[in-house]
C-alpha cells in the first residue's frame, strides 16, 4: 500500500468512524424509544432499557453501516477538495479510477467486517432483545429458554419447543396441576396445527394420567386443544428471517421446504444479507461521482445534496425491494441483487465518462 492508499484509508475511516458513532447514538435512542416504549415509561426496567440498548449495538451497526459509509466519505472526499488536495492528486498523474480501485479497496475491507458483524454477532443480539422485550410484555412467561419457552394458563403449565411459522407446534409438553399442588395429567404431543383463533389441532397426544392409587398411559390420534395464548408469545418462538445467519437460514430453508411450510421470506432475507455488505462500494462510488475537483465550486453543497439523496435511494431499495416478492414469482436473488447491480453499472458508465472527459466534474 503506497503513501496515496494509506492517506486516503486514513480519511475515509476517521470520516466514516465519526459518522458512525453518531449515528449508532441517534438510532439507538429513537429504536428504544419506540420499539422499548413499553417498558422504558416503568422505572423498575431501567436496567432493561440499558441492557436492551447495549446489547442491540451490533445492529444498529449493521443496519446504518451503508449510510455512515456515504455520508463519511462525502465528509473525506470534501475535505480533500476544500484543502485543494483532491486536484493535486487527479493532475500528479493518479487517474480517477486509480482513486476508485483505492476506494474500492475500503469498501471490500469494510464489507468484510460487515457480513462477519452480520453472520455472528447481529442474529443473537436480535434474539436476545426480542426476548427482553417478551418478557415486558407478556406475564404469564415463566422462563424463556435459548430453545423452549415456560408459561402457565389456567391449570396447566406448558413447554413449547418449536414454533413454525404458520404457528404449527413441534413438541409440546403440558402438565396439569390439580389446586396448583397435584400432577393430574402429562400429555406430550409431536405436532399440533393451528386451525385459527387461537385453536389447535394436537397430532399423536400420548396422555400420562395420574390417580390416587393407579397411573393409566392412553395414546389418541389428535385433539382440539384452545389455549388462551397470546401470539406474541409464539412469534418469539418462532425463527425469524432477521435473527438469523446465512448458513442458518440456508439450513432452515430447506427444513421449511421438507414441512411444506413457505420459505420465501426466508430466501429474501437470505439474499439480502449475501449482498448486503456490497452496498459499501455503491455508497463510496456515490460520494465519488458528486465530488468536484476543486474547492471553489459553486454548487459544492448541490452536489451534497444529490449524493445524499441518490444514496437514500439506494439504501431503501435494498432494504425494501424484497417486499415485491409477496406479489410476484421473481426468484428473490434477483430482488436482492437487482439494486446493486444497477447502481454499479450506472456509477461505473458515469465515472468512465467523468474520466474520458465527455462529463464534466468541475
Amino acid at each position: 500500500m503506497n503513501k496515496l492508499s494509506r492517506y486516503l484509508f486514513s480519511n475515509l475511516f476517521q470520516a466514516v468512524l465519526s459518522s458512525l458513532l453518531v449515528l449508532v447514538v441517534l438510532y439507538g435512542l429513537f429504536d428504544t424509544l419506540f420499539k422499548g416504549g413499553d417498558f422504558i415509561k416503568e422505572s423498575k426496567y431501567f436496567f432493561m432499557t440499558l441492557q436492551y440498548m447495549f446489547i442491540r449495538i451490533p445492529v444498529y451497526v449493521y443496519q446504518i453501516a451503508p449510510i455512515a459509509v456515504l455520508i463519511g466519505a462525502i465528509i473525506a472526499l470534501t475535505r480533500l477538495v476544500r484543502n485543494n488536495e483532491y486536484v493535486v492528486i487527479l493532475t500528479s498523474g493518479v487517474s480517477l479510477f486509480k482513486v476508485v480501485r483505492i476506494l474500492l479497496g475500503f469498501s471490500v475491507i469494510a464489507g468484510m467486517l460487515l457480513a462477519l458483524l452480520g453472520e455472528y454477532l447481529v442474529p443473537p443480539s436480535e434474539e436476545i432483545t426480542d426476548h427482553i422485550i417478551a418478557r415486558s410484555k407478556v406475564a404469564n412467561v415463566n422462563m424463556l429458554g435459548k430453545y423452549n419457552v415456560w408459561l402457565k394458563l389456567d391449570n396447566e403449565i406448558i413447554e413449547l419447543w418449536e414454533v413454525l411459522p404458520d404457528y404449527t407446534f413441534k413438541n409440546i409438553l403440558r402438565y396439569q396441576l390439580i389446586d396448583n399442588k397435584k400432577l393430574g395429567y402429562i400429555k406430550f404431543s409431536k405436532m399440533g396445527e393451528y386451525e385459527g383463533s387461537n385453536t389447535w389441532r394436537l397430532k399423536d397426544v400420548s396422555t400420562v394420567t395420574f390417580q390416587d392409587r393407579e397411573i393409566s398411559s392412553t395414546i389418541s390420534n389428535d385433539e382440539i386443544w384452545k389455549p388462551n395464548f397470546n401470539l406474541d408469545l409464539l412469534n418469539i418462538l418462532v425463527n425469524k428471517p432477521k435473527n438469523m445467519s446465512v448458513q442458518n437460514l440456508q439450513q432452515y430453508i430447506n427444513y421449511l421446504n421438507k414441512n411444506h411450510q413457505k420459505t420465501i421470506d426466508y430466501e429474501v432475507e437470505m439474499w439480502k444479507k449475501i449482498f448486503y455488505p456490497s452496498s459499501l462500494l455503491v455508497m463510496v462510488l456515490i460520494a465519488l461521482i458528486f465530488t468536484p475537483i476543486m474547492g471553489r465550486h459553486r454548487n459544492v453543497g448541490l452536489k451534497i445534496i444529490l449524493s445524499l439523496l441518490v444514496g437514500f435511494i439506494y439504501f431503501f431499495s435494498i432494504r425494501f425491494l424484497g417486499f415485491f416478492t409477496q406479489i410476484s414469482n421473481i426468484n428473490p436473488i434477483w430482488f436482492a441483487a437487482l439494486p446493486t447491480l444497477i447502481f454499479v453499472g450506472v456509477l461505473i458508465t458515469v465515472l468512465y465518462c467523468q474520466d474520458r472527459g465527455y462529463m464534466t466534474r468541475t
